[in-house]
């Protein structure tokens, strides 16, 4: 939606926006109510309730003439769009990604900080524990023997023993 309303705005004097669902009988009751409202584009409306306003919505706005006959109530508009969202959890919905230009709004799960920032292992060596890369080599050199040694491509050397 957010990439089509560069446009919405572009052509805002000729054109009004249009809330359309589905229109099967998948559609929640309370988009059903919200359907082929017709509002200009600077209506305070689209500021909040831009499809989608829901989990899995299928709902869309598209643009459609001006005809002064068509063009809804926008308080009542704005009444029906609480409705729907109107639980805790569906209040997140209350945002239009072309005017703030966001992918979700900054109240939205993705976006919080987390509680507990991740610490570095003690094991790494950004630690600073002395040895850690010569084990970390002595390590990987000794598992890579064992599997030439397996696969035929390496094969030990006697050691000589001083006396």
């Amino acid at each position: 939606m957010a990439s089509k309303w560069r446009d919405f705005e572009a052509d805002g004097d000729r054109y009004d926006l249009q809330y359309r669902t589905a229109a099967d009988e998948k559609v929640r009751a309370e988009h059903a109510a919200l359907h082929d409202t017709t509002l200009p584009v600077d209506d305070p409306f689209w500021n909040g309730f831009t499809p989608p306003n829901g989990w899995n919505c299928r709902c869309t706005v598209v643009q459609v003439r001006k005809d002064p006959s068509t063009t809804a109530d926008s308080n009542h508009a704005v009444e029906l769009g609480r409705e729907i969202t109107s639980e805790p959890k569906m209040q997140m919905f209350r945002f239009n990604s072309g005017t703030e230009l966001k992918i979700f709004p900054d109240r939205h799960p993705t976006t919080k900080p987390r509680k507990r920032q991740r610490t570095r292992c003690n094991n790494s060596p950004a630690s600073g524990r002395k040895g850690y890369a010569k084990r970390w080599t002595q390590r990987l050199r000794s598992g890579l023997n064992k599997i030439w040694l397996m696969i035929g491509l390496y094969k030990p050397t006697p050691s000589k023993r001083v006396k």
